[in-house]
């Protein structure tokens, strides 16, 4: 039986997410905001991320989903496949804001921004992500990520989003799964 630890409130989530949401507003005033929302991971934060974007001003946000999978368990297969894709164009010559919920090794992150620079034509992509585990990341991959939620030791985390095969993603905290 596994029990799980309680690591951020809910409060203290949307707390952050306000303030993520303030950043990019300053940052870009006034600008349609193109979201690329990883999932199925990062579907809370980006919904919760674009109503505090939205709350600030009359911003035309346009959604877009992309899902890539990575992961078998709690483990990482090494490899990293297009699962939903982009239609063509539609993101093409944009600055871009990928939606993620947690950034670890960065293999998955480097190989999005990647695609996105050269498979869909973007002019830039900005990286957002709710959770940041850098003690993980491997050698040689250098992600930026330009707006960072939490910075985390390397906990194994489900809630908000987060997921244990399939389990306990609908959590409205974000916990530390343990034995």
């Amino acid at each position: 039986m596994r029990n799980i630890r309680v690591l951020f409130e809910a409060e203290r989530i949307q707390q952050k997410v306000r303030e993520l949401a303030g950043q990019i507003v300053t940052d870009h005033p006034n600008q349609e905001l193109y979201f690329i929302t990883v999932l199925n991971g990062a579907r809370p934060f980006s919904r919760d991320l674009q109503a505090a974007v939205g709350s600030r001003g009359s911003y035309k946000i346009h959604n877009y989903e992309i899902a890539l999978q990575s992961y078998q368990g709690t483990e990482s297969t090494g490899q990293v496949i297009v699962t939903k894709d982009l239609e063509d164009r539609v993101v093409e010559g944009k600055l871009v804001f990928i939606i993620e919920d947690i950034i670890d090794r960065g293999v998955t992150m480097d190989f999005l921004v990647k695609y996105l620079l050269e498979k869909k034509g973007v002019e830039r992509v900005k990286v957002v992500s709710l959770l940041d585990k850098p003690s993980r990341r491997l050698p040689g991959i250098n992600i930026n990520i330009d707006y960072r939620g939490f910075e985390i030791e390397d906990l194994f985390v489900v809630g908000y989003g987060l997921d244990f095969d399939g389990k306990h993603r609908d959590l409205p905290y974000i916990g530390v799964l343990e034995q």
